[in-house]
């Protein structure tokens, strides 16, 4: 058992609940969810445009951070800001059209923010 796991089952082993608290998901599963989510959040906005998915876009995302520790949980929020901003952002390169490369460094920013 990792050293995280063991703190947090040590932390909430006096409530019964503590299974609601802590869902022990292994990485690879996390990144699935953390992906799932992207591409659900890609699939609200046009050309497609199923804006009925933009209420449960957001809940693989949930699941893949619940227990993760923090270095993952913000890795992961970054890879899910690369995903879906950069598939949604992509109008962008016609913007910049004189300067495309100003275009990853942008991605790169919003992609920050679903990290912190």
């Amino acid at each position: 058992m990792s050293f995280y796991r063991q703190k947090l089952a040590q932390h909430f082993s006096g409530n019964p609940w503590w299974g609601v608290y802590f869902i022990y998901v292994s990485l690879l599963k996390r990144i699935l969810l953390v992906l799932l989510s992207a591409l659900l959040g890609v699939l609200c906005f046009p050309p497609i445009s199923f804006s009925f998915l933009s209420v449960v876009a957001w809940f693989p995302l949930l699941l893949g951070f619940s227990g993760a520790p923090v270095k993952v949980a913000t890795r992961l929020g970054v890879l899910h800001g690369l995903v879906f901003y950069g598939a949604t952002l992509s109008w962008l390169t016609e913007v910049f059209e004189a300067a495309p490369y100003m275009v990853v460094p942008l991605v790169f920013m919003m992609a920050s923010f679903t990290g912190v």
